[in-house]
């Protein structure tokens, strides 16, 4: 009985999760879950306790009540840059970087000089 019971324990100390390579993640929706892939999200807007996400294949965006900080954590991280304090967006989606703006396939949002070292991660100038 030892002798399984050690055999258990490391086995299970011995055991290391393997990252999973999803590409999509899903959120809260008008009473319902949906799914949404990380290729498909433009950016994301912080509206409080609710975020937008702004898809590139809709114009309707998708409303959802969690915080912009709680979804972020869900992104990945290397796809995914807080360039604002209201705004994520995604890297794919960059066209154009200015002093105060980024321009994206349909829009322009606002860059926060607070998230200044994000933007030279972005660029890769770490």
């Amino acid at each position: 009985a030892c002798h399984k019971a050690l055999d258990l324990y490391e086995l299970r100390r011995s055991y290391v999760p393997q990252p999973t390579t999803k590409n999509y993640f899903f959120l809260h929706a008008d009473y319902n879950l949906v799914k949404i892939s990380f290729d498909q999200v433009e950016y994301i807007e912080g509206l409080k306790d609710y975020i937008k996400v702004h898809l590139i294949n809709q114009q309707k965006p998708v409303l959802s009540r969690i915080s912009l900080k709680a979804i972020e954590l869900q992104l990945p991280p290397d796809q995914f840059f807080r360039v604002h304090k209201s705004y994520l967006v995604n890297l794919d989606h960059v066209s154009q970087m200015r002093r105060a703006r980024i321009k994206l396939i349909n829009t322009e949002i606002p860059l926060s000089d607070g998230y200044r070292d994000v933007i030279n991660r972005m660029i890769g100038k770490v």
